[in-house]
This record gives C-alpha cells, structure tokens and sequence, in this order.
C-alpha cells in the first residue's frame, strides 16, 4: 500500500515520505563484517559496517545485475552477504563496492567499472544509532542530529549496553505524523497512559528541532502517585522522539520511526535510567520502569493502527493552537505537493 492510497490517510496533507534523519539500526545490530537488508522509504536497501568500523546504508540491488547485497545462493558463503575489508561483495558475480560505493574489484576482470552503488549520508551517534538522511528531492543533510549529552555521560547515567532497555517492533502501522502529535495532546497522556496531567507548553517550534513539555502526576500500578513529575519531549524532525522523563525514576528515552512502505514503520525504543551512585546497576524498581516504559508505544500504536487522519478536527478551544504549531512545524519536512 502506498501513502496516497491508504483510506484512513486520505485527509492527511502531507505526501511521500519526509526528509530528515532516520534509526538504519542500532550500532549493536551491525557488527564489524556483518551486512543486514533493510527496506526503508519503499526502497531496498542494506546496512553493513566495513572491518573498520565504518557503518554504510546503501541501495541493496547491485549496479551490475541487481543482486540484491544481503541475499546470495542457499548454502553458499556469500548467503547472507559478505563483507571483505573495507568493501561489500555481490553475491553474484563477485564484484566488490567499498563504502562510498565505488566500484573496487572485479573477479577476472583487471579493470573496475566507473557505474558506482548509491550510499546515503550516515551518522553514528554515541554508539548507539546509525542514523541514514532521507530526502525525496535527493539532497545532502540539510541539518545535522542534535545530540544527547546524557548518552555521554556514564557517571550520571546507566549506559552498558546489558543496563538499558531495547526494543524493535518491525513493519509496524504507525503513521508518524499521528505520533508526533503526541507531543502537544496531554489529553491523551491521562487517558491512555493513565497519569495526571497538568499543563502542557510548546517550547520551541522553528528550525528542524520541536520541543515542547508536559507536567503531570504519574500513576503507578499499585495505586500511588508520584507528584512533580513531566515529559520533555524533543522531535528530531520526523523520524527520532527524544523524550525525558522525571518522576518516578528519570529516563532519556529514544524512539525512531523508520518509515518501510506506506504509513508502516519499524519502531525502535531505548530506555535509560538516571544512576544511582550507591548501585552498580539499575535497582530492581529502576530496572522495572524502564522496561515498562518499553511497552508505552504499544498503547498509542494499537489506537493509530485503526485512526483515520482528521485535517480539520473540532479541537476544544485549548488545544486549537498547540495542535496547529506542531502541523505547521511537520510540514516542513514534506516537499510541496504538484497539482
């Protein structure tokens, strides 16, 4: 299903697939060798990190005969792909790409063809995520990833890899733009999430990066409430939810949404407690948090898997503005419509 012909989308103004940066993986995914097939903005693609180190996101069919990089003959070495040194082998006839897709070999051929394999811009943040730039008019990063100055600082934060918590639910229907809505809608916070809410503000709308915050009185399981607490809520354009949570235990917790094919995604969410310098890891109620808060997004995502997209809602007169910044904001990462 494409975006234009998916029904519960049909008011939504916004058409293809947005610009901006995008989770390819999580740095833990591809290891030193290793290649993966992906599809991602309804394209083939494969991610593979050369024995360097280097992480590349490229287009998966080969520029010679379109094998795609990530699939070769049953049983065969090459059956999952092959990475050689710096460079990706086809698993067809042999011919080898490096990491700016140049073409460097050839097997019984003393010459190297000038075609050359399409590589997108890519970055990897803090060790944890390899981001890949999209963008429909094909150009370079217009901007660069912001960063998360606590994903770089062990001594405030639980950060080994065995003390977050991870999670990747693949080619799920969950429209992003409904999603990011989410960052103005407190209403939704109390009835969904089940926590008291206070008042929401935007706090900054120019510019690539959106942010906005949420107070409110955190609920827990066995009744009681935890006073004080709030949602700061960054969105990296279209693709990356950069949300800190205070309250019960504080949390940085990383959502991206990759779109795969139409309105689908493949959502990735990553917890991170606050450290306790009296606990070499997360205590059992830290732990248990941030575990929890893995499972938020299946809240929201059970509900925008059947939502059809309203362009002009009856907002109440309280929301009107906020909901409005935040659609004036995303359209930005959209390219104008021809009619």
């Amino acid at each position: 299903m494409t975006l234009t012909h998916d029904p519960l989308m049909a008011e939504c103004p916004f058409v293809g697939y947005p610009t901006g940066w995008f989770i390819a993986a999580w740095s833990q995914e591809i290891g030193p060798g290793e290649i993966q097939p992906r599809r991602y903005f309804g394209t083939d693609l494969v991610v593979w990190r050369s024995d360097s180190g280097r992480a590349v996101v490229m287009d998966a069919h080969c520029a010679h005969m379109g094998c795609n990089l990530a699939h070769g003959a049953t049983g065969r070495p090459h059956e999952n792909g092959l990475v050689v040194g710096d460079s990706v082998q086809c698993p067809f006839h042999g011919w080898r790409w490096d990491t700016d897709g140049r073409n460097v070999e050839i097997p019984g051929c003393d010459r190297t063809s000038r075609v050359r394999m399409r590589t997108w811009p890519t970055r990897e943040v803090h060790d944890r995520l390899i981001l890949v730039w999209h963008d429909a008019l094909g150009r370079p990063p217009l901007w660069e990833p912001p960063g998360i100055a606590e994903l770089d600082d062990p001594r405030r934060w639980y950060l080994a890899t065995e003390d977050c918590a991870w999670r990747r639910i693949s080619d799920l229907r969950l429209p992003n733009v409904m999603l990011l809505e989410n960052s103005v809608d407190p209403a939704h916070v109390k009835f969904v999430h089940g926590s008291e809410i206070g008042r929401g503000e935007i706090l900054t709308a120019d510019g690539p990066v959106f942010r906005s915050r949420i107070d409110l009185t955190y609920r827990a399981r066995d009744g009681r409430s935890f006073s004080n607490g709030g949602i700061g809520v960054e969105l990296w354009g279209m693709g990356l939810i950069v949300t800190r949570l205070s309250g019960i235990h504080d949390i940085i917790q990383v959502v991206g949404i990759t779109p795969t094919d139409g309105w689908n995604v493949d959502a990735r969410v990553l917890n991170v407690a606050r450290r306790d310098p009296k606990q070499e890891h997360p205590s059992p109620e830290a732990r248990a948090v941030i575990d929890h808060q893995l499972y938020a997004i299946d809240e929201d995502a059970s509900i925008f898997a059947h939502t059809r997209y309203r362009a002009r809602p009856p907002f109440l007169p309280d929301e009107r503005e906020d909901f409005r910044v935040v659609r004036r904001w995303i359209g930005q990462f959209y390219p104008p419509v021809e009619c």
